[in-house]
């Protein structure tokens, strides 16, 4: 797995990582995991970072074990907070461990389907920065 270690001081690698914040997801994570699986598989610098935010359920476990049993396990790591400190925090934590120079997030149900992260990506070349959000079609 990566080294989710980083410092001020370090330049970022070209490349984009996926936080995906995880709280008490075990009855679907594996279904989101594979999904995230695949899509990165099709990417040589997409990365994900599945953060635990102290699941009581099993999500850390199950997240560990599919991980382990990745063909992808070198762009894929699994970390658990020490705390429970809710979304917001656990993405926040996500963005300062990462090492690549794009970040972006999704749910772990994935609301956002993982291949528009490739048209957001797209956008960046033309702006700065870019918010999203869900539009409901029903």
């Amino acid at each position: 797995m990566p080294n989710t270690q980083s410092s001020e001081n370090s330049p970022l690698k070209r490349g984009l990582t996926i936080i995906i914040p995880c709280f008490n997801e075990r009855e679907l994570i594996e279904e989101s995991f594979h999904a995230i699986e695949a899509f990165i598989s099709n990417y040589f610098d997409i990365h994900a970072l599945f953060i635990d935010d102290r699941s009581e359920d099993g999500t850390f476990q199950k997240l560990k074990d599919l991980a382990f049993n990745s063909s992808n396990q070198q762009r894929i790591t699994v970390i658990k907070n020490t705390e429970h400190i809710g979304k917001g925090g656990t993405i926040r934590w996500g963005v300062d461990l990462i090492e690549t120079d794009i970040t972006c997030f999704t749910d772990a149900d994935l609301a956002y389907e993982p291949e528009n992260i490739v048209y957001f990506r797209e956008q960046l070349n033309k702006n700065q920065f870019l918010i999203a959000n869900r539009v409901d079609h029903r």
